[in-house]
This record gives structure tokens, sequence and C-alpha cells, in this order.
């Protein structure tokens, strides 16, 4: 019931200064994979992804995991807030039911079935392109539980998302990541295609409202490639 809370926006570097007195912030890099186009979709909630790795599972995000500390999780990588039971038991039955978003876990069952990792996985109509059904994927949220770093589980969650969202016809994955992460990325096949800058609709309202728009020239409207996902 909160509606949208933030707006994602690709730029060209050096363009960052324009978006950043509408009330964007520099997220990082933009990080992009075109993958192959599959003979057949298979829609989210129908992927099955095989692991190398018999004691880890790749599955959807459970209910239960509210109390295997998966918001605990989710802190390792940013703010969560105060989130209640039936706010996360909400999240994951709309997740379950739409073909269009994914929440994941990797469990390790080597260690009682520890969860490891969470990830999201988004599809999005690519919007004022021609073509039916085409989609664009975005990948958040990805953390690994700090004492499982250093086993290669992030390049396999990351691998294994990808994967779910060239099944289901993405054209394009995006993400973003902080300029020291490039090269790990790159290393699965990503390259960097501009900045990534963000608005969230809580805190964003203020910068606007102390900028003075009206001073921005004719040489500083807003650049092309504004992407909301």
């Amino acid at each position: 019931g909160r509606g949208c809370c933030k707006i994602i926006a690709a730029c060209a570097p050096g363009d960052e200064p324009v978006y950043a007195r509408l009330g964007f912030e520099n997220k990082g890099v933009q990080m992009r994979y075109r993958p192959h186009t599959p003979a057949a979709r298979v829609p989210l909630s129908a992927f099955a992804p095989q692991l190398a790795g018999v004691a880890l599972e790749l599955r959807r995000l459970s209910v239960a995991d509210f109390g295997r500390g998966a918001l605990g999780l989710l802190a390792q990588l940013t703010t969560v807030g105060e989130v209640s039971e039936a706010a996360f038991v909400a999240f994951v039955e709309r997740a379950s039911a739409d073909d269009t978003m994914a929440a994941f876990a990797l469990v390790d069952g080597a260690c009682d079935g520890a969860l490891v990792g969470v990830g999201t996985l988004l599809l999005v109509p690519v919007a004022l392109r021609p073509g039916e059904g085409r989609l664009r994927a975005h990948i958040e949220d990805i953390v690994i539980d700090e004492r499982a770093r250093g086993r290669g589980l992030g390049a396999l969650l990351i691998r294994a998302l990808t994967d779910a969202a060239s099944a289901a016809g993405a054209e394009t994955v995006v993400l973003e990541c902080s300029p020291k992460n490039v090269g790990f990325y790159a290393k699965l096949g990503y390259v960097s295609a501009s900045s990534s800058m963000a608005r969230y609709f809580e805190r964003a309202a203020a910068v606007v409202a102390s900028a003075d728009l009206c001073s921005v020239s004719a040489s500083e409207e807003i650049p092309d490639g504004l992407c909301a996902l």
C-alpha cells in the first residue's frame, strides 16, 4: 500500500549533478548483461535452477524464512527498518503469486539448512520500444551472509538469477553495483553501461525543495536516458 518508493535512472557519466539537483542519489554503476534468446519462455514460478553443489539449494523465499533470519541477512546489505512478520508474509505471498517478481533464498544443507543468501529478480516491460512482450530484468538486494563469503556463493547466486531472467525471455539484465565491484560482475559477463542514480521518495522531497530548480539553464536540461524500473 505504499506505492512506488524509488525511481532508478541510468545516465551518462558527467550528467549526475543534473539528477542530483532533482533529488537523485548516485548509486554507483549500472551493469548490463544481454542473454541468449530462449527457445521457449519459462515463467519465474516454473524456473528450477540447477546448482553445482549437492548441499546447496536455491528456492523461492518462504514465509518461514522470517524466523530463519532473512531480514537480518538483508540488513548486512542495506537498512531494513522495522518490518513486521505480517508485512513479510504479505510480501512473500505477493511475490509467489506474481510472475514478474521473484525473491530467492540460497540455503546451505551442509549447515542444517541455514539461509546463506538472498536476491530479488524483477521483470518489467521495455517501454517506448516496438514489439509485444519485450522484457528487461532487474536484479536487486543480492547479499551473501558474511560468515559464508569467500566460497563463490555470490557468483553462483548471480548466475542463477541471470539464468532465470534469460529463461523468462528478458532481453537485458541490469543491476547496480559500487565501482569496486565492477570487476566481479565483469567476470560474470556483465558490462559497465552507465551511472546509476536513484530517487527515494521518502527523503527526496526535502532535497528538491531546497534546490532552486528555476536556475537550471538550458544546457542543464535533463539528459536522455531516464529509465524508471
